[in-house]
C-alpha cells in the first residue's frame, strides 16, 4: 500500500525550459511519456546569463548594456567557429518608445546586417494587464492617465509617456488618492536638466524641460525618517525633448517613479473609506497639459506604458502580483520594448492543443507606436513541457526507497514560443547557413500555417503560425534546382 507523496518542491529554471524548447535532446525524459526533442535537436547551444540587479530581480527594466553584450558574445563565438547563430530573447519590459528608433534597436539592425544571423523575441505578456495607456488630444488640450497601485505592491514603479511634436512643449500635475479617500496634491522640488541641485521650494507643476523630486503632503511631523516636517519624498520625475534617430523628428517624453511603500504609509495617517478601486487599491492622476508655439493646433498622439513590475518572491517563497496598471489601459500596442524592432522576428503565442488553436489569452498584441507590423509569426505557447532544471523529489513512504526527480516541467507565455521559431531557424540555417535575417523572416512569414483565412498580418498572430516543414520545404525548393546545396 502506499503512493507517492511529494515532499519537496524546486523550481524547474526559466532558461534552461526555453534552451530545451529550441534544440533540446530528447533526454529529459518523464516515466510513460515519449521521448520529446526539442525543434533543433543537433544545434549547439551557448547560454548567456545576464546579470542581475535590484531591477531585474522583480521583473523590471532591463539592462541594455548587458544584453547586447550578450547577443555580441554569442555571434562573435559563432564567427569563430565559422558557424551561422541564432539568438532568442525570451525576456522583455516596457521601457522605451516602442518604436524601432532606440540606440539598442540600431545596433541590433547593425548587428543582423551581416548573413548567418537571427534574432527571435518573445512578444511579452503583457496584453490584459493594463499597461498601455493612449489619448489623442489638440495642442493645448490637457490629458490625464489614472494610474493604479495593488495594495501588495512594495516595489518602485516606473511610466514613461511618449509623443511626437516639432512644436508642443508637456507639463504635468499629479494627485495621488487612496480608496474615495479625498485626491492630495503631488509637489515637485526642481531641478533643471542640466544641475544636480535641486532648487528651493516646491512647485505643484513640472515645467517643461526640467527634472525634479516628486513630494507627499503628511499630516504628522516626521514620516519615515525623511526629517521634513511637512512633506515626504515619493519619487522622482523628468520632462524632456530629443531627436529619434534615423528620423530626426523631435520627441517628448515624460518619465515618472514612485515607491507606494511611502505613498500607502502617508495615505494611511489621513482619513479614508470605502473605495471604488478595490481595497487598498492607491490611484495617481496624472495630468498633462500640452501648448504649442506654432500658430496652428497640431494634434498629439500620447502614448504611456508602466515598466514590468509583476514578479516578487516574499519571505514565504510565494509569488505576489506587484504590477501597477492605467485605469483603462488598453489590449493593444502592449508589445514590450524588445520587440520593436525592424529585422528581429518577434513572436506571440497560441493554444496548440486548442481545437481552434486561439490565441494565448496574454500575449501581447501589435502593432507599434509608429505603426510596424509585429509581431511576426505565432507559435505554441500554453504549457509547453520541457526540460527542468530542477526537479521535485518523491519517496515511496515505508520502503527507503531512494529520491526520484521530475525531469520536465510545463511553462506558458511567449518566452515559451519564441524558441520554437529560434529552433526553425536553426534549421533553416543548417540548410543554407548564409541565410540574411531578413530571407529568414521572408521565408517564415510567407510559409505559415494554413488556417481558412486570408494571409494578412494580425496584431497577435502576426502573419500566422509557424510552420517548420513548409518553411524547409520552400527553402529546399528554393535552392536545389541550382544544385546549389543540400540539406544533407
Amino acid at each position: 500500500m502506499g503512493h507517492y507523496v511529494e515532499v519537496k518542491v524546486l523550481g524547474g529554471t526559466h532558461g534552461t525550459h526555453v534552451l530545451d524548447i529550441a534544440a533540446g535532446n530528447g533526454r529529459a525524459v518523464r516515466s510513460g511519456l515519449p521521448r520529446n526533442a526539442g525543434v533543433a535537436p543537433n544545434a549547439e547551444l551557448m547560454f548567456v546569463q545576464l546579470a542581475r540587479t535590484s531591477e531585474t530581480r522583480t521583473g523590471g527594466a532591463i539592462d541594455m548594456a548587458h544584453l547586447l553584450m550578450g547577443i555580441l558574445h554569442i555571434f562573435r563565438a559563432a564567427d569563430r567557429l565559422g558557424r551561422p547563430a541564432v539568438v532568442n530573447l525570451s525576456l522583455n519590459g516596457n521601457s522605451g518608445p516602442h518604436d524601432g528608433s532606440t540606440l539598442y534597436d540600431r545596433i541590433i539592425e547593425w548587428l543582423l546586417g551581416r548573413p548567418g544571423r537571427c534574432i527571435t523575441v518573445a512578444a511579452g505578456n503583457f496584453r490584459h494587464q493594463g499597461c498601455h495607456g493612449r489619448r489623442v488630444v489638440r495642442s493645448g488640450d490637457q490629458a490625464s492617465f489614472g494610474w493604479l497601485f495593488p495594495p501588495t505592491d512594495l516595489t518602485r514603479n516606473r511610466v514613461q509617456v511618449w509623443a511626437d511634436s516639432e512644436e508642443s512643449t508637456l507639463a504635468l500635475e499629479a494627485r495621488v488618492s487612496a480608496e474615495s479617500g479625498p485626491p492630495i496634491p503631488l509637489y515637485f522640488r526642481v531641478a533643471d536638466l542640466s544641475s544636480e541641485t535641486p532648487q528651493d521650494g516646491f512647485q505643484d507643476r513640472l515645467a517643461f524641460d526640467s527634472r525634479a523630486e516628486i513630494w507627499m503632503p503628511t499630516p504628522a511631523e516626521t514620516v519615515l525618517g525623511q526629517g521634513n516636517r511637512q512633506r515626504t519624498r515619493v519619487g522622482e520625475a523628468s520632462i524632456r525633448a530629443s531627436r529619434a534617430t534615423p528620423t530626426g523628428e523631435r520627441r517628448l517624453v515624460v518619465s515618472l517613479s514612485l515607491e507606494p511603500v511611502r505613498i500607502n504609509h502617508i495615505l494611511s495617517l489621513f482619513p479614508a473609506s470605502g473605495g471604488e478601486e478595490g481595497a487598498g487599491t492607491v490611484a495617481v492622476e496624472l495630468s498633462l497639459f500640452s501648448h504649442s508655439d506654432g500658430t496652428t493646433p497640431e494634434t498629439l498622439v500620447i502614448d504611456g506604458w508602466i515598466e514590468r513590475d509583476d514578479f516578487r518572491v516574499d519571505e514565504t517563497g510565494s509569488n505576489q502580483a506587484d504590477q501597477s496598471r492605467f485605469r483603462d489601459g488598453q489590449d493593444s500596442a502592449t508589445l514590450g520594448s524588445l520587440s520593436c524592432g525592424k529585422s528581429s522576428l518577434v513572436v506571440g503565442a497560441y493554444y496548440e492543443t486548442n481545437l481552434g488553436r486561439t490565441l494565448w489569452h496574454a500575449s501581447s498584441l501589435g502593432p507599434t507606436r509608429g505603426g510596424q507590423q509585429k509581431p511576426d509569426l505565432s507559435a505554441p505557447g500554453r504549457q509547453i513541457r520541457a526540460a527542468r532544471s530542477k526537479g521535485f523529489r518523491l519517496r515511496y513512504p515505508g520502503t527507503g526507497s531512494t529520491w526520484r526527480t521530475s525531469a520536465t516541467i510545463a511553462f506558458s507565455g511567449t518566452s515559451m514560443a519564441a524558441p520554437h521559431v529560434a529552433g526553425v531557424t536553426a534549421l533553416l540555417l543548417q540548410v543554407k547557413p548564409d541565410l540574411s535575417a531578413q530571407e529568414i523572416g521572408d521565408i517564415l512569414r510567407e510559409s505559415v500555417q494554413e488556417d481558412g483565412r486570408p494571409r494578412r498580418w494580425h496584431s497577435g498572430f502576426g502573419f500566422g503560425r509557424v510552420s517548420a516543414a513548409k518553411a524547409l520545404t520552400a527553402l529546399l525548393e528554393d535552392i536545389q534546382p541550382s544544385g546549389g546545396e543540400s540539406a544533407d
